[in-house]
């Protein structure tokens, strides 16, 4: 039996409605996104100033998680190595990060570092399932009540050592460990506070604010060959 003008109307926009919602549910990936935050530090002993840290979301998206009053804790050396922020606010899943891109530099040893990295999204994936079907993820606030997650936490050790540990309920899993290639900074490097310097300028600049008593510590050696990539895990390893 042909079909009247206004059903072929309606078949079509049935068609074309069931077209969009597959998309989006391809393009979305609901089962690929999941509620998480990120926290970065540093060893007291190995004062760094970090230029900016980012974990980058596929279709070059900026993922939420690495507060500003965070930052400015590693940035005036208030932090310690592996802690995590522990007041975390999330919006809504997301899908997992494909890099970690990351721009800092160090005062003991006076040099610049800056990489991007690209992060094993297989394994990110099976760690979230894993958590999530074992519950091993920890609670999040959320203004839409609470959601429960995990914790990317970046560990900037010294001589330019990186780790990425995942964190959530009474476990920790190393994403990876990565060895970072100093570089000479280039002016667009040497920029602070709309300011420009050159590199000893710089340094001096935003090392400014250490105490005196850490800078006493640092020039009698203290902690000189300390290895903190190499540090015990603070949880049990995911396996």
């Amino acid at each position: 039996m042909n079909l009247n003008f206004i059903n072929k109307v309606y078949l079509g926009i049935t068609i074309l409605l069931a077209a969009l919602i597959i998309h989006k549910f391809l393009i979305y990936k609901a089962s690929e996104r999941f509620y998480y935050y990120s926290s970065v530090s540093a060893p007291v002993s190995f004062p760094i100033h970090i230029n900016s840290i980012d974990l980058i979301l596929p279709d070059n998206e900026l993922a939420l998680g690495f507060y500003k009053s965070e930052l400015e804790e590693v940035n005036v050396f208030m932090t310690k190595w592996g802690k995590e922020y522990y007041f975390p606010e999330v919006h809504e899943p997301l899908r997992l990060p494909l890099k970690l891109s990351l721009d800092y530099c160090d005062y003991r040893s006076r040099t610049f570092y800056k990489d991007t990295i690209d992060l094993p999204q297989q394994v990110l994936l099976a760690a979230f399932k894993k958590a999530v079907k074992e519950e091993q993820t920890v609670e999040m606030y959320s203004s839409q009540g609470d959601k429960f997650g995990l914790n990317f936490v970046v560990g900037i050790a010294n001589n330019g050592n990186i780790v990425l540990w995942l964190r959530g309920k009474d476990f920790e899993k190393v994403i990876f460990k990565k060895k970072l290639h100093a570089y000479e900074p280039g002016a667009q490097d040497l920029q602070y506070e709309r300011q420009q310097f050159n590199k000893q300028s710089y340094l001096d600049t935003v090392f400014s604010e250490l105490p005196d008593s850490m800078l006493t510590l640092f020039k009698n050696g203290y902690d000189r060959s300390a290895n903190y990539i190499d540090s015990p895990s603070k949880y049990l390893d995911l396996k």
